[in-house]
């Protein structure tokens, strides 16, 4: 099975959909992220932003970017996002936190700081190649729209029709099949052509969270996020943090709370501003 198929992700996730306690009103919680130091992650589509029906219209509440900001003077912060880093950059407009885009193969620190990690050469023109032959492929598929990253290709079915979501799928799994070197990733209204070189967005994490933890060495992380690629993060986080799943229903996941919507997800960014 390759890494982020849908049978792989959903085996590796709680077996028990019950609902999970409100990070908003969980005292036990905010007795232990009172007592702690914390290094925040967060995903963007869904989580900070609501999604959009095209990517470029997913925006940034001034309200978030505010929080954001005034945390990050306070405790390590990072955006972990399925998006191109510099894509999610120019979005969230702040220099004061980490990015980790395209599922956490291109990583840098605040303000630009370089982390040591490296993403195999040949994946860049690989993917500009698949990107070029699925927008061939699908160009009659109504509604599809095909994204070309850095490191991956998004092929969006939110506006398409039932036959053009069937067209996008059966496109991906063709070029995914005939080469070992790549993956799918499956997201809400969207696949993906990933390099299968067993990296996500937990190991983002856990890279990320060694620089944090090298600044305060208790830092206790924690992460939120709302989609089936952030389950490999919330895995990292189980043991050792808080995992904040953002979806209106009970799923099943790792994250230890939940929040039902980037709105939920401002006001909990709010206070643990205020309890710092």
């Amino acid at each position: 099975m390759k890494p982020g198929s849908e049978s792989e992700a959903g085996e590796s996730r709680r077996t028990d959909p019950r609902p999970l306690p409100s990070a908003l009103t969980d005292e036990p919680l905010w007795r232990e992220l009172d007592t702690h130091a914390l290094a925040l992650f967060l995903d963007y589509d869904g989580t900070l932003a609501a999604l959009a029906s095209h990517p470029d219209l997913a925006m940034l509440s001034q309200e978030t970017r505010d929080t954001l900001r005034r945390l990050a003077e306070r405790v390590f912060t990072a955006i972990v996002s399925g998006r191109d880093r510099v894509d999610v950059e120019r979005l969230v407009g702040l220099r004061e936190i980490a990015y980790a885009g395209c599922h956490g193969l291109d990583i840098v620190g605040p303000h630009g700081r370089a982390v040591s990690h490296a993403a195999p050469a040949w994946i860049t023109s690989r993917m500009t190649r698949i990107g070029e032959r699925l927008r061939r492929t699908l160009s009659d598929a109504h509604g599809v729209l095909v994204e070309s990253k850095a490191f991956s290709v998004a092929v969006h079915t939110r506006q398409a029709t039932n036959e053009g979501r069937t067209a996008a799928a059966v496109a991906v799994q063709q070029i995914v099949e005939a080469d070992t070197q790549l993956a799918i990733g499956y997201g809400k209204e969207v696949v993906e052509v990933l390099p299968n070189i067993g990296w996500d967005k937990g190991t983002a994490v856990s890279i990320l969270l060694a620089e944090a933890q090298r600044i305060q060495a208790d830092a206790l992380p924690v992460y939120i996020g709302d989609d089936a690629t952030d389950e490999a993060a919330f895995a990292v986080v189980k043991d050792r943090g808080v995992g904040i799943l953002v979806n209106d229903v009970p799923r099943e996941t790792k994250a230890t709370h939940t929040l039902q919507d980037p709105d939920e997800v401002r006001r909990f960014l709010g206070r643990v501003l205020e309890s710092l």
